[in-house]
């Protein structure tokens, strides 16, 4: 069994790590940068988040979540389904600074976080938060 350790992140961490992002993000044009920062204030599983598509920003105010990334177990793939973990859609509302995030995002493909014409998966999302909580940019 393999046991995750939770990181936790005070006011000014949190603050580090959002202008730390925010930098890599201007300095790579890579859109993972903002997923992170993003999720920081949505609170989706990383799969739904990755997942996302244009067109569920159906309103100024709200995010719908219907689908996530899932691996197939058959192919061990990872591919994206038309539902959620726990087989619900909801909707989730966009705080201001998100939606100042989303609108900065560049309209490369049907998902919202593409990079290199090619969906963002959640492994890659995590990747970027793993290295930065192991590498103590904070």
């Amino acid at each position: 069994m393999i046991i995750k350790k939770q990181e936790t992140c005070n006011t000014e961490e949190l603050q580090e790590l959002n202008r730390y992002l925010e930098g890599m993000y201007a300095e790579t044009d890579d859109t993972v940068f903002l997923a992170v920062k993003i999720n920081f204030l949505l609170g989706l599983r990383v799969g739904e988040l990755v997942a996302l598509k244009r067109e569920d920003c159906q309103t100024i105010s709200h995010l719908h979540v219907v689908r996530e990334e899932v691996r197939n177990q058959v192919t061990n793939h990872y591919e994206v389904v038309e539902h959620t973990k726990t087989n619900r859609d909801r909707y989730v509302i966009l705080v201001p600074k998100a939606v100042s995030l989303l609108q900065r995002i560049p309209k490369q493909g049907e998902y919202i976080f593409m990079r290199n014409g090619e969906r963002i998966t959640a492994r890659q999302d995590a990747y970027v938060l793993e290295n930065l909580l192991s590498d103590r940019v904070l």
